[in-house]
């Protein structure tokens, strides 16, 4: 019997476990057995609650993929086998995509006509890497998070992105091994996500923001740490690399860049030591940054001792001008005033929905936000990027109004979404929050 079937059942038997009444589906009947005669259940503790969202999709690919590639010390078996591996080859035919990068198309196949519909309207992209593993393929390698099946076409024409790609070396004529999910392993992951939602403390809170990096941290053990922990993703040299970087979108931060997303210093400062820990500790909601609160305290501020010496000279100096929260304290009876406010102002003056779409949420049922200016925006780093869908549940700083607003007053580094310190006064950045929180509540799954 298939492998696969058993980690179906698996998958099965844990929205069973989750008090919800499920009919347990074919594939996962058959695997009942294998389940008790391999003992699973040895390993894996049941009810596995609290899961959905807990990561994206990409890294529950890398972790089905080979489950080392983002838990080193795991012993679970990966299963490349239920994965695609078609080979195709880069063309001469270079594309000018929305966002106003290059992409080179790929020689038409009729095994690639009979998977995608060649829409020239609309692009799939490709994102190369030449990362090595001992159970990834040798050569260029490309990951289409999605299954592949002659049945139901992908809409659109598979082009190579070439700009942002780590190592730069994509030309016509190179031969690419690309992978994508069979069917089982899409709907396993989509049934993952949609299994009760991890809560999350607020990143903010888990540690004071003056706290500096503590006495007896040293880079030493944080360059064990990080080996040991952070490389598979972020690569050995800090620039992103890791053999994990194939399956996951966006891609793993280059921290030599110094630049961080979540941080409370204003304008392009470096983060506070602080502001490093609680993303360590806490990790990122629905991306495949996991949370590390299971590290000694220890470990975890030397990590970032390490980190920082990775980081240019720039990001290495104190920043200058922290963020001074003050929270209105306000009474319920005003608090729909100052959603109403931040709705508009959300549509108005900071012109939000531009790149989140009318009430920050996607109008085609699409993972991230569809603004007029959706389609255009790139990271730093020249890789096409998308706004989030702001009413689709966990965001990953946090969705509480005081974690919404750090992010409108600082920005993300390294992406398009801006600072908005200049440009909107502290009232107005709360009211924006209050709207976004509460949309997200009303909406998000």
């Amino acid at each position: 019997m298939k492998p696969i079937v058993w980690v179906v059942f698996l998958l099965g038997l844990v929205g069973c476990q989750l008090g919800a009444k499920r009919d347990l589906s074919k594939n996962a009947v058959l695997g009942k057995a294998v389940f008790a005669e391999e003992k699973c259940f040895q390993c894996h503790t049941m009810p596995m609650s609290q899961i959905g969202r807990k990561y994206g999709d990409d890294w529950h690919y890398a972790h089905l993929w080979d489950p080392r590639l983002v838990v080193p010390s795991s012993a679970m078996p990966g299963y490349p086998n239920e994965f695609f591996l078609i080979k195709v080859v880069v063309g001469s035919k270079t594309y000018m995509t929305p966002s106003g990068g290059s992409a080179y198309g790929i020689n038409r196949t009729p095994n690639l006509e009979s998977l995608f519909s060649f829409n020239p309207s609309k692009f799939i992209y490709l994102y190369v890497s030449d990362v090595s593993w001992k159970t990834l393929p040798n050569g260029l390698k490309a990951f289409l998070p999605m299954s592949l099946s002659p049945e139901t076409k992908k809409d659109g024409t598979p082009v190579v992105w070439a700009r942002g790609s780590l190592q730069g070396r994509v030309n016509p004529g190179d031969q690419i091994t690309l992978i994508a999910p069979q069917a089982p392993l899409e709907e396993s992951v989509a049934f993952l996500q949609g299994q009760e939602t991890a809560e999350k403390p607020d990143w903010f809170d888990i540690v004071d923001s003056k706290s500096k990096v503590v006495s007896g941290a040293s880079i030493k053990l944080g360059k064990k740490v990080y080996e040991e922990n952070c490389a598979v993703c972020h690569g050995t040299r800090g620039i992103g690399d890791g053999p994990a970087s194939l399956f996951l979108y966006p891609k793993p931060r280059n921290l030599v860049s110094g630049e961080y997303k979540f941080k409370t210093t204003l304008s392009d400062e470096s983060p506070t030591d602080a502001d490093l820990y609680r993303t360590v500790t806490r990790g990122m909601a629905n991306t495949a940054m996991p949370g590390r609160s299971s590290l000694p305290t220890r470990a975890r501020w030397s990590v970032i001792a390490y980190i920082k010496s990775l980081a240019r000279d720039r990001a290495k100096r104190p920043p200058r001008h922290l963020l001074v929260i003050h929270e209105p304290e306000l009474a319920p009876s005003t608090l729909a005033e100052h959603r109403d406010r931040g709705e508009a102002l959300f549509v108005g003056k900071a012109k939000c929905n531009d790149c989140h779409g009318p009430g920050g949420q996607s109008q085609d049922k699409l993972p991230h936000g569809d603004g007029p200016s959706a389609l255009i925006l790139q990271d730093d780093w020249g890789y096409p990027i998308h706004p989030a869908d702001l009413a689709g549940g966990i965001l990953k700083r946090g969705n509480s109004p005081k974690e919404i607003y750090i992010t409108i007053t600082t920005g993300m580094m390294g992406t398009p979404m801006p600072p908005y310190s200049d440009t909107l006064t502290d009232e107005e950045r709360w009211d924006i929050a209050y709207y976004v929180s509460h949309l997200n509540q009303t909406h998000g799954k």
